[in-house]
């Protein structure tokens, strides 16, 4: 069984959903708790009975933060989710005014996916100095029209020494997690 996250309704981000949810069984859907927005609404007429506002695990702890804001992007799910000793940090589209509002939890992981598609808007220096990550994963497509990820956040990682990897450039990264190792790979 799948869980599946959407930390906004955005089509980057929930655009393939449905399709999903068709092919695929899925066991609960985390949707945020903001204002639904015409795809959000179809998700939940539809699949009602599998939407939850939190999820408890026996297989990895998982922490939720979610802002409420007219602005989608402002909105997005954060989860940070902690799998044996390896944490990873999931900003959604969150910018910099939801970062600093994380700046006083324990938001130190491993691996974080950049807010916002690795844009200017996001990945303040103090904040990527507070997480501490090993990786940075940058979801972004190829040429996209936003020119995603920005030269300023890129300055940032590279400033702080901070290893990053491009869906644009490797398209699959995944971590196969043991109890007591770990291996990243990217193709």
């Amino acid at each position: 069984m799948h869980k599946r996250i959407s930390p906004h309704g955005d089509y980057d981000h929930a655009g393939n959903a449905l399709s999903i949810l068709e092919n695929i069984e899925v066991e609960n859907i985390l949707l945020n708790s903001n204002g639904y927005n015409s795809l959000e609404r179809e998700i939940a007429s539809l699949y009602s009975h599998k939407i939850v506002s939190s999820y408890i695990s026996d297989f990895f702890d998982m922490k939720k933060y979610e802002f409420i804001s007219t602005d989608e992007n402002e909105s997005s799910i954060i989860l940070q989710i902690r799998i044996f000793q390896m944490s990873f940090l999931f900003m959604g589209d969150a910018t910099i005014s939801e970062e600093k509002m994380l700046l006083h939890e324990n938001i130190s992981s491993d691996v974080i996916k950049l807010g916002h598609h690795g844009s200017k808007t996001s990945s303040d220096k103090s904040f990527l100095e507070k997480v501490q990550p090993s990786y940075a994963i940058i979801s972004a497509g190829k040429n996209n029209r936003y020119h995603h990820p920005s030269k300023e956040t890129i300055q940032k990682l590279e400033e702080l020494a901070i290893p990053y990897y491009e869906t644009s450039i490797f398209h699959t990264m995944w971590f196969k997690i043991c109890q007591k190792n770990q291996k990243f790979y990217t193709y």
